[in-house]
């Protein structure tokens, strides 16, 4: 008998945990959950590509990020999100990325939220 399809996948990431949130996130696409659900933490891949950058004191239009701990750190984190969102509508998703947490408790709180374009009213 086959496997029922999967309804919703949740996930709350740990940092340093053994997946990836790209590879968590890349499963539930994969498994073709109707709704999805992630609380992504880790963004730390782009910001340390910059401050690598900014070792090597290369120039560019993002410099004064790149030279700026907070505003690096900061800055990743929302493209990371925003760039998260993208993959998951490219497959498929009507996707938000909202608030779920007020911000003067964790600067960590944005929740994405997806639903399947085959299944969520239009």
């Amino acid at each position: 008998m086959p496997a029922p399809p999967v309804a919703v996948r949740s996930a709350s990431y740990a940092a340093r945990a053994s997946a990836s949130p790209a590879q968590r996130l890349t499963a539930r696409i994969a498994l073709g959950a109707e709704l999805i659900a992630v609380a992504p933490c880790c963004q730390a891949e782009l910001a340390r590509a910059w401050s690598a950058l900014d070792a090597r004191g290369d120039a560019g239009a993002f410099r004064p990020i790149w030279g700026a701990p907070h505003l690096r750190r900061e800055t990743a984190a929302h493209i990371t999100d925003a760039m998260r969102t993208l993959l998951v509508r490219a497959a498929g998703y009507e996707v938000k990325a909202i608030e779920f947490v007020p911000a003067e408790h964790t600067r960590k709180n944005t929740l994405i939220v997806a639903a399947s374009r085959s299944t969520s009213p239009r």
